[in-house]
């Protein structure tokens, strides 16, 4: 079982219930996120009174060891190619030109990248102008594919809510409010479909259980069997890495 909370001056947090944890262990990793383990015994508002009580502490641990988590995403950066498919329709188009400028333009289903043969494809520079054209190339796809897709499931299994924002998000792949509005990922357009499904499906159960209870999750495998596994498949998909 598990909780996501906002913390101010912290940012999300999720709470995980572990068989294995003895004690409150506080982790933060790479492209995760900030993560705090309790004990199955103890509640979630017990866990929240230890972070009211500890947020001095919590701040400046956090504070301290996010600066060397971002340096290990910065130092891990990914290698691109020319005509790699980097989400679910969008191809990339490596050029090196002359000027020393870096364009990218999204047409076509393709992100054309024109960078600087001085600075080199594997440059910072470069590497975070191609995942901005990433980012683009996401929206586009998103917002063609995830609202059609939300509403057809939500009429398909008697569901409703109320708005819908597509966000570039590091920390989760949707969110369902107290007001049933449904954020989605823009990156969920790099899974397969039954994944995406699994994603909708599941804030859409929201609409109707707030939280990861017993009964949450019979009503989501009921909706969608197999919906254990396939949270599972989703838990060991790549990350949001930018």
């Amino acid at each position: 079982m598990e909780k996501h909370v906002e913390l101010e001056n912290i940012g999300l947090l999720k709470i995980v219930k572990h068989h294995r944890s003895k004690n409150f262990r506080v982790t933060i990793r790479p492209f995760e996120g900030l993560r705090l383990s309790i004990p199955k015994r103890v509640s979630f508002k017990d866990a929240l009174s230890f972070i009211d009580e500890r947020r001095d502490w919590l701040e400046k641990w956090v504070a301290r060891h996010r600066t060397t988590m971002d340096a290990v995403e910065k130092s891990s950066s990914p290698h691109y190619t020319d005509g790699e498919k980097v989400c679910r329709n969008h191809r990339l188009r490596l050029k090196s030109w002359k000027k020393s400028s870096i364009n990218v333009v999204v047409r076509n289903n393709f992100i054309h990248v024109n960078y600087s043969e001085v600075s080199g494809l594997d440059s910072p520079e470069v590497i975070e102008a191609i995942q901005k054209g990433i980012i683009r190339a996401l929206k586009i796809e998103a917002h063609l594919f995830l609202p059609e897709r939300l509403a057809k499931l939500a009429d398909m299994h008697g569901f409703s809510y109320n708005r819908l924002a597509l966000k570039n998000v590091r920390s989760r792949w949707g969110s369902c409010s107290s007001q049933n509005n449904i954020n989605l990922n823009i990156h969920l357009m790099r899974l397969e479909n039954k994944l995406v499904d699994y994603v909708l499906i599941h804030e859409l159960c929201h609409t109707i259980e707030k939280n990861h209870s017993k009964r949450f999750w019979d009503l989501l495998e009921k909706t969608l069997p197999g919906a254990r596994a396939l949270d599972k498949m989703l838990n060991r998909a790549p990350r949001f890495y930018f």
